[in-house]
Formats: structure tokens, C-alpha cells, sequence
């Protein structure tokens, strides 16, 4: 039974479209068109019937039943109420058959879109996805301003009061074999590294901990422990310190942590160390003064770098590293990351703040053409490569579908010719940007053509994002719903009287 809210919705409706001189017929040669038949031609068979039961007199039972039998002749069967003195309407045994047939048409449908189709979907998403895992990234979107900056710390006084003393010393290679044990915990290194001034040294550990939790065991077991000498086959370990100490990244870490390490240990000894003190004090003492003025050069090169307004450390593949002191007065001054970028397309590129300012709006102006005309030409590559990751996924599917004899060879090449139809006529550039929708289409107009499946779930992947806190079955019965109401609507036909 509808409900009255309903039946007076569609009352409203009907004679809304009457007024406007507007009927609805049943498009020809569907299943609502032959309902209609159906039911027509029965209204016209038992309209004499329907006219003698107005003269019954319904008390007299034996009367009734002689109608009864005249309705059953007619419409080929009849029901009885329990009192035997109510007749089944022929309308709604007309309609609970077509309802029946509606309902078996929808659960064939949605059947085979769960229980077929939605498995070799979700299998050829599968494939795709982990062959664009494999796709190398587009370098010159990657282009990126990356800011390098040092801890508060490190030109403290207190610090830099130590560093001073190493800072006119000349650079001596280190000499290798110091033979210490091998460190694998972080921690028990940091430990060693204390200053004794409380506020420095946690400032200090959380700096070292920023590199990752084997940053100072790394850096104690190539140079500390000569592990080293080993791993880079026999390369001399002053090689590995003077890169440690001239990382352009890591430099002044590492220079800080070798300087305290060395420190640490000057006239003490691990127990068990196999250089007698004197031989011992001369490689660590040598090691902690060249660190200690590597490090005290690089803070100061740094600070005269700042002070001169030079922004730019230097230009790296796509990174373009900066001075982080300068970087945020940079950008309260008007500069922006697209300013930096244009600079580093131009064959004349600046390094100093002002003069990279001056010429915001050229490079500003630089990097959007050349990023759009960048970002145009690997969009297509990458459709283009796309494209044919979709084409090998599926041919492999179909190829797996076939060599288990879910396919034959005939339905296979109907299939693969549907497919890469549908890839090359059918589908826009602007469809590979959800990828997970494309494989549905694909699959489903390729493979499963004459189901309803594309429609089902289509409407089903709508609907949850639109309503994420829906359930997956819930979302499946608004689906259905709509559905069959477009399923209905569609053998409509709304026009004119």
C-alpha cells in the first residue's frame, strides 16, 4: 500500500500535467507498455462482470459465487476472501505481477553488478594502480624552495666561544684506526655528547634526534669505529670525514657531533681500546679540532652569507636551498616561492634578496608561463602513458579470464575490441583524473555491455561521496531506489494531448 503522502503527491503531479495539456504514455515496446496492454485488455474483458456484481445481493452467498465463477472465466482466476465474500481485485493481481517482474529484473541486475562485475573491477583497479606506482615522477613539477636553517643554538655564544679557539687551525687529514666498538644505540651516544650546560645540551639533543634515530650511531661507527673502511671497500677514512664534514646539507650536524664525540673521549679511553693513550689523544684530538673548526667556519661563512643579503645558498637539480634567516623576511618583503622559482628558470639567476625582489614580477610571470606550458605537456605524456598501463592491465585480465575458460576466443576479441574502442572514441582527458571511475566505465562497457551494472554502481560510488557517513549497504539501497525509479521513468513518455 503507498502511502497518502505519496498517492497525494502524485495527484498533485497528474493534475499539474492535465492542466498543462500533458499526458504520460508508455514508450512503445516496453515492459510498462505491455502491462498497460495487459491490464487494458482485462478492464475490457471484465467490465460486464464488474457491472452485474453492482446488482449482487451480497447476503445471499450462492448468487455471489455464481459471479464469481463468471469473473474466473473470464479473467482465468479468482480469489475468495475468508468470509468468501470478497473478490481479488483484477488490478492488483495485475500489478503484484508486474512488481514481481520488476523485482526479479533489479535483483538479476544488481546480482550480477555484486557478484561479477565488482570483482574484476576492483581486480583491474588493482593493476592499474601498481603499474603507476611505477611511473618515475614528473622532475620539473617537483621543482620545490627548500629552506635550510640552523638551531638558535649552534651561534650561541656559549658555544661559539668554544669553536673560536679551533678557528685558525689548518686542515690536516685525519688519520683512520682508532678501533673502538661498535654504538647502535642513539641514545647512549647523545648522552656522551653533553656539555654540562642543561639548557644547550637538550637544545642539542633534539637537534640530533631531528635526523633520525641513528644519525650520531652512523656517524660514530664510520668514523669512531672505522666501520667505514669496511662498507666503502677500502676507501681511506679521511675521505668519508672530509664529506661528513662538507655535506651541504648536514655539514655543520655532523661537524658538531664528531667535535663532541672526540671531546668526549679525549684522555678518556673506552675500556679495552687498543692505541695506547698518548697515540689515542693524538688521532681524537686531531679529529675533534679539525671538526671543531670545519664547524666554526661554516657558522661563520653563514652568518657573513646573511648578513650580505644572500638569500640563495645554491641551486641544487630542482631545489633551489635558501638561507632561512633571510627566507621569512623575504617573504614579508613580497616575495613568494613563484618569485624563487621564476629565478631559477632564467639563464641569469640571482642569489641576493634585493635583486631577486626587483625582479619579482618578471619571475613571477616566468614561472606561470613556463609552469602551464610545463605542467600542459606532462599532463599529456602522463595520459598518455596512462593510457597504455590501462590497455596492458586489461589485456592481462582478460588474457588470466581466458586461459581459465571464463571467456572464449571469440568473446575475447568482441571484448578487446569493445575496450579499446570505448579507450580511444569514448573517453576525455579529463576522465583519467579519477582513474577508479574510468576502470569502471571501461570494464563495464566492454565486458558486461548489456547489464545495468555501470549504472548501479556508478550511482553507488555517487551517492557515498556525497554522503560519506552512509553505510555501503545503505548506500546500495538509495542506488536501488534510484534505480528502478529511472528504470520506470525511462519507459515513460511525456507529451501533448
Amino acid at each position: 500500500m503507498l502511502p497518502v503522502k505519496t498517492l497525494t503527491d502524485s495527484a498533485v503531479l497528474a493534475g499539474t500535467w492535465l492542466n498543462r495539456g500533458l499526458v504520460v504514455n508508455a514508450r512503445p515496446n516496453t515492459p510498462l507498455a505491455r502491462m498497460n496492454a495487459l491490464l487494458g485488455a482485462l478492464s475490457t474483458a471484465l467490465a460486464p462482470v464488474y457491472a452485474r456484481l453492482d446488482t449482487i445481493n451480497t447476503t445471499s452467498e450462492e448468487r455471489f459465487k455464481t459471479y464469481v465463477n463468471d469473473l474466473s472465466l473470464v479473467s482465468g482466476t479468482y480469489a475468495l476472501g475468508e468470509d468468501s465474500s470478497v473478490v481479488t481485485d483484477i488490478h492488483t493481481t495485475g500489478m503484484d505481477g508486474a512488481i514481481a517482474a520488476t523485482v526479479e529484473h533489479v535483483r538479476r541486475h544488481i546480482q550480477t553488478a555484486r557478484l561479477v562485475v565488482v570483482p574484476i573491477v576492483t581486480d583491474f583497479q588493482d593493476r592499474v594502480n601498481n603499474a603507476l606506482k611505477n611511473l618515475a615522477p614528473d622532475q620539473v613539477l617537483n621543482m620545490e624552495v627548500r629552506p635550510h636553517r640552523l638551531p638558535v643554538f649552534l651561534v650561541a655564544n656559549s658555544l661559539t666561544n668554544r669553536l673560536a679557539t679551533y678557528r685558525n687551525l689548518p686542515k690536516t687529514n685525519m688519520i683512520a684506526g682508532m678501533g673502538l666498538p661498535l654504538i647502535e644505540d642513539n641514545d647512549q651516544l647523545v648522552e656522551m655528547m653533553k656539555t654540562g650546560i642543561a639548557t644547550l645540551d637538550l637544545d642539542l639533543q633534539n637537534w640530533i634526534r631531528s635526523y633520525g634515530p641513528s644519525k650520531a650511531v652512523r656517524i660514530w661507527n664510520d668514523v669512531f669505529a672505522n666501520r667505514a673502511l669496511v662498507d666503502t671497500k677500502g676507501q681511506d677514512a679521511s675521505e668519508i670525514i672530509e664529506k661528513l664534514m662538507q655535506d651541504p646539507n648536514e655539514a655543520e650536524v655532523n661537524c658538531l657531533i664528531m667535535y663532541l664525540l672526540a671531546a668526549a673521549l679525549y684522555n678518556n679511553p673506552p675500556e679495552g681500546t687498543a692505541l695506547g693513550l698518548d697515540t689515542f689523544n693524538d688521532r681524537i684530538g686531531l679529529l675533534r679540532d679539525q671538526a671543531a673548526g670545519m664547524l666554526y667556519k661554516k657558522i661563520a661563512a653563514r652568518q657573513n652569507a646573511i648578513e650580505s643579503g644572500m638569500l640563495v645558498m645554491r641551486f641544487e637539480g630542482n631545489v633551489c636551498y635558501v638561507y632561512g634567516e633571510l627566507y621569512d623576511e623575504f617573504l614579508n618583503s613580497g616575495g613568494s616561492n613563484d618569485v624563487l622559482l621564476g629565478n631559477m628558470l632564467v639563464a641569469d639567476r640571482q642569489y641576493r634578496a634585493e635583486a631577486i625582489l626587483t625582479r619579482a614580477v618578471e619571475f613571477r610571470q616566468e614561472w606561470q608561463r613556463k609552469s602551464a606550458a610545463i605542467k600542459t605537456t606532462q599532463a599529456n605524456r602522463r595520459t598518455a602513458l596512462t593510457r597504455q598501463l590501462l590497455v596492458e592491465a586489461f589485456n592481462a585480465q582478460l588474457v588470466a579470464s581466458r586461459e581459465s575458460n571464463e571467456v572464449d576466443q571469440a568473446t575475447f576479441n568482441a571484448i578487446a575490441e569493445r575496450f579499446n574502442k570505448i579507450l580511444r572514441f569514448e573517453t576525455s582527458d579529463a576522465e583519467f583524473n579519477d582513474l577508479n571511475a574510468l576502470s569502471l566505465k571501461l570494464i563495464c562497457r566492454s565486458r558486461f555491455p548489456n547489464t545495468h551494472a555501470e549504472k548501479i554502481l556508478t550511482t553507488m560510488e555517487r551517492i557515498s561521496k556525497v554522503n560519506p557517513e552512509l553505510d555501503v549497504r545503505d548506500a546500495g539501497t538509495y542506488a536501488v531506489i534510484e534505480y528502478v525509479t529511472d528504470w520506470i521513468c525511462e519507459q515513460m513518455l511525456v507529451k501533448r494531448a
